[in-house]
């Protein structure tokens, strides 16, 4: 016998030893897979805001198979990505036989405009990181301002530059002071108008918008209280609670 075919049935026995291996790991699995030992009692998320646990638990557990810890996590870790709008990833942890969690961390977005029936949704750069016809509470939405391109994954661009650096500025201020603003809106002159609820308020045309919107934590929620409907004119406000105006509608 040559040294040839030694070395080939070395290999073709190699090659079988894997192959048992390997039947033998899937049929474990399986028999895992079918006991109801790694039965998927808990399903822990964690880390969402725009989502419940329950809707996410809803693109995870599609079939029986789903309700096995091991095999949903082999499959979601290794296998099989599931696509979530407004998601960036997320990460699958084996806790225990009986628990799984899911850590999401979501995409975000300081505020969004309105293009062709969609809301584009834009990151702290001014990048559209989100395209969707559904609105997101607590994103602003921008309105009155004129975009010469907005592609997916791409800066927005302005006609005006300063005013889109504007948006950024204000949305991220409304984000850091985490107030419930629905709209900002810019008229032709680019004064700035924020909308929250049934309050209009009027920040005028500045430099830096700092004070205006760091004060409005306070003021806001106080008109809220009071249930008050109308305007609320900041435009010469620089600090002093005395100077604001509100004009009830």
């Amino acid at each position: 016998m040559s040294i040839f075919q030694k070395n080939d049935k070395k290999v073709q026995k190699s090659i079988r030893i894997v192959i048992v291996t390997v039947c033998v790991s899937l049929l474990c699995i399986l028999i895992i897979g079918i006991s109801g030992i790694f039965k998927l009692k808990e399903l822990k998320v964690t880390g969402c805001d725009y989502y419940t646990e329950d809707e996410i638990t809803e693109l995870f557990e599609k079939s029986v198979f789903d309700k096995n810890t091991t095999i949903f996590y082999l499959k979601y870790k290794f296998f099989k990505s599931v696509s979530i709008p407004f998601v960036d990833g997320y990460e699958i942890d084996f806790v225990n036989r009986n628990k799984i969690h899911i850590n999401i961390y979501e995409k975000v977005m300081i505020s969004c405009i309105k293009y062709m029936g969609e809301y584009l949704y834009l990151d702290k750069d001014g990048t559209i990181v989100e395209a969707s016809q559904e609105k997101i509470e607590g994103v602003p939405l921008v309105t009155g301002v004129r975009f010469k391109e907005m592609n997916l994954h791409q800066q927005l661009k302005v006609e005006d530059d300063s005013i889109f650096d504007t948006i950024l500025a204000i949305s991220l201020l409304i984000q850091r002071y985490e107030l419930d603003i629905d709209k900002i809106f810019f008229n032709y002159k680019y004064e700035v108008t924020l909308y929250s609820g049934d309050i209009k308020i009027l920040l005028g045309k500045q430099k830096y918008y700092d004070t205006q919107i760091a004060d409005l934590t306070n003021i806001l929620p106080l008109a809220k209280k009071k249930s008050l409907r109308g305007v609320l004119d900041m435009e010469k406000y620089t600090g002093d609670q005395n100077k604001i105006i509100f004009r009830e509608e």
